[in-house]
Formats: structure tokens, sequence, C-alpha cells
């Protein structure tokens, strides 16, 4: 890359950084839910008493974020800062480096659309919201984008480094929300479902099988993890879900299926002006998925995408949706 693309490129990601966090400040600047606290207090607790312990002192895991309570907790046992104000700060950071890393994303998908990608993801309306919301939602979207790009990484390129690096991105990922475990499994399996089929009918079989033998050692790595994290919550907390997830979940019935579907209508068609660009963006979702099964070009990046979009949208169905405000389920895929 010559000096002037390199520029080119640093000018860009200082824009990026700096738009959603602007255009934050000017509209959204009160998002913050008192909901965060839920995360700020086992935060404090660990760092000032060295447990993750819920109001009454208990081992009750009372966050939806264990990730945040750990990067939270560090950062005030080094710095001292208030954990209320670490945490809008740190949401913020995170929300405007979540730009950088679209970028990255959209590089891989295409030579032309990174910059694009960023600049769409930073001026979203729900995305920018989230980013002052002083919870986990980017911290989410972060952690989503960094396990696509290691993953991907990894299929096209084994070695030892990609391979420790998707395994860390995998930590984050299943410790940044109680579902993210679930979601990882059934993602991973939907992948294998898609190189099995393509192995079998590609003129390309080596391609098709070194591809498909990376991705086992990534779900056979991913279950480990997972596992552990199970067992880890269970010895310390006596559950292995955090306590919001009984507290809220009803169950997967036709009503609750029903809400998840109610939940997606309402935020993906809520204007005319949104329903268009919902409308182009299943477009475009669809024809890459089209594109990708008609001409087997099996670029692991987008395939890991599609898979993502497709299982989460699942988790927000049978899930029932959320009762907060502009898509906060939404903007953890948003980006992708």
């Amino acid at each position: 890359m010559t000096f002037p693309q390199q520029l080119k490129c640093f000018v860009q990601y200082i824009f990026l950084i700096i738009l959603p966090v602007l255009l934050g400040f000017v509209f959204f600047s009160s998002a913050g839910r008192d909901d965060s606290h839920i995360t700020y207090w086992p935060a404090y607790s660990l760092s000032h008493f060295g447990e993750i312990l819920n109001y009454n002192g208990e081992k009750v895991e009372q966050s939806s974020s264990l990730l945040q309570v750990l990067i939270l907790a560090a950062v005030n046992f080094i710095s001292g800062i208030n954990i209320v104000s670490l945490g809008s700060i740190i949401t913020i950071l995170l929300g405007a480096y979540s730009s950088v890393s679209v970028y990255r994303l959209g590089l891989k998908l295409h030579p032309q659309i990174g910059f694009f990608s960023a600049l769409l993801t930073g001026t979203s309306a729900y995305y920018v919201y989230w980013i002052f919301g002083g919870m986990e939602s980017t911290l989410v979207s972060l952690a989503v984008l960094w396990l696509i790009l290691a993953y991907g990484a990894y299929l096209n390129k084994p070695g030892y480094l990609n391979l420790i690096y998707s395994l860390g991105v995998t930590i984050l990922l299943v410790t940044v929300r109680p579902e993210m475990p679930v979601v990882l499994i059934c993602m991973l399996m939907g992948v294998l479902a898609v190189l099995i089929i393509s192995a079998s009918v590609s003129d390309n079989k080596v391609l098709n099988q070194n591809l498909l033998s990376r991705l086992l050692i990534l779900l056979g790595s991913a279950s480990v993890i997972c596992a552990i994290l199970f067992i880890f919550r269970f010895c310390y907390f006596g559950s292995v879900f955090p306590q919001p997830v009984f507290a809220k979940s009803a169950g997967v019935t036709w009503e609750v299926i029903k809400n998840g579907f109610l939940y997606l209508k309402i935020h993906m068609f809520m204007s005319p002006s949104i329903s268009i660009i919902t409308g182009l963006t299943v477009c475009a979702v669809s024809y890459t998925a089209w594109e990708q099964l008609k001409y087997n070009r099996l670029n692991p990046y987008i395939l890991l995408s599609l898979l993502f979009l497709a299982t989460y949208t699942s988790f927000i169905i049978f899930s029932g949706g959320d009762w907060m405000e502009c898509g906060r389920f939404l903007v953890h895929m948003l980006p992708v």
C-alpha cells in the first residue's frame, strides 16, 4: 500500500470513529438506562471485594454481560475512575471503534464497500442511540465482528496464531451475552451443514474438505469453551445462566414466537424510510446468499456473516424480542 493510500485509510478511520460519537452527542446524549446498573454493581464488587456479587452480597449473577463486568472491574481497579462514568466512556469508545471493524469486514466481502458499510453503520439511529446507552450493546457488536474476522482468517489461512486469536475472540463472544454460546454453536452447525452440502456437489473437493476440517476444529474448540463457561457459572453462581435469563424468559411458546415476529416488524418497519432501508437490506442479504449457493463461491467471511444473521434473527424470534426501545437486539447484528 502506497503512502497516499495509507493516509486515505487513516483519514477514513478517524472520520468513521468520530462521526457516530458526534451524532450521539447531538441527538442521543441522554440515552443511558438505569438497567446498566445491574452490571455496574457486580463490576464494583469485583473491583473492590474480589468477588462478583449481587446487591444483597450473594453470589447471584445479576448482570446480562459477564464480559462487561470483567472489563469495567479491571479498568476501575487500575484507574480508580468511577464505575458509572467508565460504563458510559467504554461503551462510547467501543461503539466508535466498531466502525473500524465494520470497515475491515466490508473489505473482506468486497474491496470497495468497506468505507460505505462503516458509514451506514455509524449513521444508523439505532446503533448511535445505543452507543450512549451505557450497556453491552456495542460490546456485543464488536465481539461479533471480531469473531467473524478471526474465524474467516483461520478458515482462509490456518495457523497457530490465527487459531489462538480465534479462541480468544470466542471467549469474548460467549461471555458478552447469555445467549451467545447457543447462538455460536448453532451458527457453526449451520456453516458445517453448508460446507458438507457444498463438498458433496462441488468440483473443488480439496478446498471444501480443508474448510470442513478447519471448521470442525473451531466447532470443537467453541464447544469446549462454552462447556467450561457453563461449569464455571454453575460452580460459582449455582446456575448455568444469569438471573435475568430466568427472570425474563417465558420459554418457547406460540405467543413468544408471535411477539418475536412483532418485535422485528415494529423495529424494521417502523416508518416508510426505515421500511425502505429494511427492504433494500433484505434484498442485498438474499442476493449475497443466492450468489454463494449458485456459483459455489464460498467466501468464509460471507458465509459466517449470513449464518450469524440467520441464527441471531432466530434467537430474537424464539425469545420474543426485547422490551427496550430503538431495536436493542437488532444493534447486536446491525453492523454485520
